[in-house]
């Protein structure tokens, strides 16, 4: 399953955030995350995304990023969670 994310993902926005979450999560497929889009992402997002990643792993799917923005990269930096969130160590965004 494809799960884009918006280009803000601020407190606001968790709830609806967390709403996508769980349904990927119901689809026991393996979820692809593109976040090229984004271009604010807070705290309550990336931990949302982390739980939702460690979810996916626990049930034996795949989880895997299609995109990540500088942004959002910038962010899981600042909050050490860029290996929590499977992201990979370089550069990963859309052309």
């Amino acid at each position: 399953m494809k799960l884009e994310l918006p280009a803000q993902c601020l407190l606001p926005d968790a709830q609806t955030l967390s709403q996508v979450l769980l349904g990927a999560l119901k689809s026991g497929e393996a979820i692809e995350v593109d976040g090229h889009a984004v271009t604010r992402i807070g705290t309550a997002a990336l931990q949302l995304l982390w739980l939702a990643r460690r979810d996916v792993i626990d049930q034996a799917h795949e989880w895997r990023w299609l995109s990540a923005s500088e942004p959002l990269r910038r962010a899981a930096r600042q909050l050490f969670m860029t290996d929590a969130l499977g992201l990979p160590r370089d550069a990963v965004s859309a052309n």
